[in-house]
Parts: structure tokens; sequence; C-alpha cells
């Protein structure tokens, strides 16, 4: 089954939402995210609806939204008094060892 969107979206320039995937299934975005959340209360037929306009869109979970809503972040910070040391490069390769692949891992140098 092929879905049809009535509004197409220009991928570089606007993210699909949750309110995308609802639009396109025909659905109530607290469905998709009860689908997105492998939450109970949602039948099989509409779970496939759901999958097929996720796959079609695209869509990824911002996380960021997510933490947002609800207030956890699973951000990790670290502030380094001196990155050049080789004691405190080693704390954060020893950090991204730990927490990867769960975490992704970005570093914003500033000075």
């Amino acid at each position: 089954m092929k879905l049809m969107c009535t509004r197409r979206l220009e991928r570089t320039k606007l993210q699909v939402t949750i309110r995308d995937v609802a639009k396109l299934a025909g659905i109530a975005p607290i469905t998709v995210s009860r689908v997105v959340n492998s939450l109970p209360g949602v039948n099989q037929a509409t779970r496939e609806r759901v999958n097929e306009a996720i796959a079609e869109l695209n869509y990824v979970p911002n996380a960021m939204a997510k933490g947002l809503r609800s207030r956890e972040s699973c951000t990790i910070a670290l502030v380094l008094t001196d990155i050049t040391n080789p004691f405190w490069t080693t704390i954060a390769r020893g950090k991204e060892r730990v927490c990867s692949p769960s975490i992704s891992s970005t570093w914003d140098i500033t000075g």
C-alpha cells in the first residue's frame, strides 16, 4: 500500500515532524507517538500504516524535542580546563568509549 501525502515537504528545508507522519497516516499525533515509543493500545493495521508513513517521510524522532518534553536529555557534559593536557584527553576519550554507541559524541571546543 502506497500512502499519498497531500502536502509535499522540502526535506532540505523542513524537518519531518510527528504531525506530518500523523497527517499522512490519517491519525492523531498521539497515536504516532505510541507507535514510535512501542506503547500498547494501537492495533496492528494502524501500526503498519504509521510505519509506512514514517518510512515514506524518512521521519527520525527529534532527540532535542523529546528531551525538552521529558525534561531529560541524557547528555553528559565534560568541562575541561586544558584540552591539550594528555590527562584530560585520556579522561575525555574514556568518557567517549564508555558512552558510545548509546550516546552520540559531540565535541564543542571553545576558547
